[in-house]
């Protein structure tokens, strides 16, 4: 049977073993003098100025405790990779949080390391992303194809805007003026009246000169928008059975024109 020893904080006799007490090199029996459970609430109780000499130490003993780190990892790889491992699964979602937050206090540094990381390795980036596309092409294009679907309306706005780049022509539309043209005709077509999904359209044809802006869109159910094409609002929307007075002094007045001139500054 194990000796007793009596704890000199609560005075309480526990058996001699690491069950009861801390081990300690420099003590005659080779345990602490206190029980686990009085140290553990001495530790709480004194938490702050516990981390306080714990940091004061490291300063004036910074290339000591390097080393006695380096030396324990080294002897330890497999059990700390492991451990890292388990910690980093358990608490996945608060390391994202807290990076996350590191990186928006610290913008403009981690702005300032991308651009001259690229800057100095930039074959060698365009080199190792042509590698990864080649090698993940599958789930690359099943990734787009997904967020196409899940982002329809920005990607769409993206390739107005890209067509209108290469002509030249103005292309600011964003998707909360998208959606603000959309409220302003009730979520219809601004030619028939009718619902359905709705079309960015082209009041002057992009073909025409026709600007990609808030001033020069107005949302149309797909027929409206392929019937119309590249012609001329006055003389194709007189031809359809569909022509209402209402519905073109509506559009004429959300695109600011006035006897046949729009007063609308496009930007």
């Amino acid at each position: 049977m194990s000796e007793m020893k009596r704890c000199s904080a609560c005075g309480e006799l526990f058996s001699r073993t690491s069950e009861y007490f801390q081990l300690r090199k420099d003590s005659k029996d080779g345990f602490r003098n206190t029980c686990r459970r009085c140290s553990s609430n001495w530790r709480r109780e004194h938490y702050e100025l516990n981390k306080e000499n714990a940091k004061l130490y490291r300063q004036l003993n910074k290339e000591h405790v390097r080393s006695s780190r380096r030396k324990y990892y080294e002897d330890n790889k497999e059990k700390e990779s492991s451990r890292k491992k388990k910690y980093y699964y358990e608490n996945k979602e608060i390391i994202a949080k807290n990076h996350k937050i590191y990186r928006e206090r610290n913008k403009e540094y981690f702005t300032r390391y991308k651009i001259n990381y690229y800057l100095s390795n930039k074959e060698f980036i365009k080199i190792k992303w042509k590698k990864y596309r080649i090698e993940h092409k599958v789930s690359i294009a099943s990734k787009l194809r997904k967020y196409k679907q899940e982002h329809r309306d920005e990607c769409l706005i993206y390739n107005h805007n890209y067509r209108s780049k290469i002509k030249g022509l103005t292309h600011t539309l964003t998707t909360k003026q998208w959606e603000s043209i959309k409220l302003q005709f009730g979520g219809k077509c601004a030619y028939c009246g009718g619902g359905g999904p709705l079309t960015r359209e082209h009041f002057i044809a992009l073909d025409n000169g026709g600007e990609f802006t808030k001033d020069n869109i107005i949302p149309a159910c797909g027929s409206c928008n392929s019937s119309k094409r590249d012609s001329d609002f006055s003389v194709w929307y007189h031809k359809q059975t569909f022509y209402s007075k209402t519905r073109e002094t509506n559009i004429l007045k959300h695109l600011g024109y006035k006897n046949k001139k729009q007063q609308l500054t496009i930007f």
